[in-house]
């Protein structure tokens, strides 16, 4: 997806890029996703405030930087939009985002993602309604993940034969 996201968004070194964790369980992923790429690696720390409010900490400089969001789970947005949010007042030059599952597009939210810092998020098509959800989004695109679990399942069987 990373790949797909960067042809999508005109990024032509990927290690150029810091590559941001919104929080430690998604940290792993995210650094050996810029360990791949040569980049560097943010990993946010999440504090859960009273209402539904979430705190992101960077504990890093991303003045000047193009950044990208890894997260797994699109849900409420909170943690990708105060991520963003949170990346933008820090100085970044760029922010870009890729989430493998979003399970709640409402319509408030997508609006809520055209308005925000994001410049340009990418989704996996995991779920069903996603692709349909994001027709006519000038910043969201969907990227099909139908070859690469055709290619697991082929491998599954392939290793038990």
């Amino acid at each position: 997806m990373i790949d797909k996201h960067a042809a999508h968004s005109n990024i032509t070194d990927l290690s150029e890029i810091t590559f941001v964790s919104p929080d430690r369980g998604r940290a792993a992923y995210t650094k050996n996703i810029a360990k791949t790429f040569g980049s560097m690696f943010v990993a946010c720390k999440k504090t859960r405030l009273p209402g539904n409010k979430i705190k992101i900490d960077l504990g890093e400089n991303v003045q000047e930087k193009k950044c990208i969001i890894i997260d797994d789970i699109l849900d409420s947005g909170a943690t990708l939009l105060e991520t963003s949010t949170t990346l933008y007042n820090a100085g970044a030059k760029n922010i870009g985002a890729v989430v493998t599952h979003a399970t709640n597009l409402s319509n408030n939210l997508l609006d809520k993602i055209e308005m925000s810092q994001i410049s340009a998020l990418s989704l996996s098509n995991s779920i069903n309604s996603v692709s349909e959800a994001c027709i006519n989004r000038r910043k969201i695109s969907v990227i099909s993940c139908t070859q690469k679990l055709a290619e697991s399942i082929k491998a599954a069987f392939s290793a038990m034969a």
